[in-house]
């Protein structure tokens, strides 16, 4: 009984190992040179994609199917961007997307130094007098690590492109989709049959 017991802590094991993936890097998403998403981000125990938008939120978001619905659940998914994805302490690309912000598509060289990714959480209609607005928290990356924090902002103009201003692109909208599950691969439930059919034999065998 204890070696089976022992047998199946080894292929439970293994299967959690390679069926789920813990809250380390993101799988970045390159497109002519340039950092256009990452799957496989950590956010509260749930796997999310995220792809870089360039535009006004109104061309962007389904407001009706927002990811994030509070300043919480959309902080934590901006914090995820600079854990996961905006990361000099993961070397290789990560570092390079975090020490040079102008990599993320959508993102040139600006006035201020740094590239803005807005995460929306709130929609609020306008008016005769006033426009859309959305509400949203924001991981800024700059060139240094000093530089990089999460921030809330509210009353942000949801119809217009702020990556076009006079003071250069700063900014993209994150589209969130949480990701589709990650089947556990053939060769763990295989490894698990081979564990299970050599404990029958030895048992068999003792017999």
């Amino acid at each position: 009984m204890k070696k089976f017991l022992m047998f199946f802590s080894i292929f439970a094991t293994l299967s959690l190992a390679m069926g789920m993936n813990g809250a380390g890097a993101a799988t970045l998403v390159f497109e002519d040179g340039q950092l256009t998403g990452a799957n496989g981000i950590t956010v509260n125990g749930v796997l999310y994609d995220v792809s870089f938008e360039d535009g006004s939120a109104n061309n962007i978001y389904d407001y009706d199917d927002l990811t994030f619905n509070t300043v919480d659940e959309a902080t934590l998914a901006s914090t995820a961007l600079l854990d996961q994805v905006f990361n000099s302490d993961l070397d290789g690309d990560y570092a390079s997307v975090d020490n040079n912000y102008s990599l993320t598509f959508g993102i040139d060289n600006n006035f201020f130094g740094v590239g803005w990714i807005e995460t929306v959480y709130a929609f609020t209609p306008g008016n005769e007098d006033d426009p859309d607005v959305v509400s949203t928290t924001t991981t800024i990356n700059g060139n240094l690590d000093s530089e990089d924090y999460v921030e809330s902002l509210s009353n942000i103009n949801a119809g217009e492109n702020f990556s076009s201003g006079i003071f250069g692109d700063i900014e993209v909208y994150a589209l969130w989709n949480e990701a589709a599950p990650v089947p556990v691969p053939g060769a763990v439930w295989l490894l698990g049959s081979g564990l299970i059919a050599i404990f029958g034999i030895r048992r068999r065998v003792n017999r």
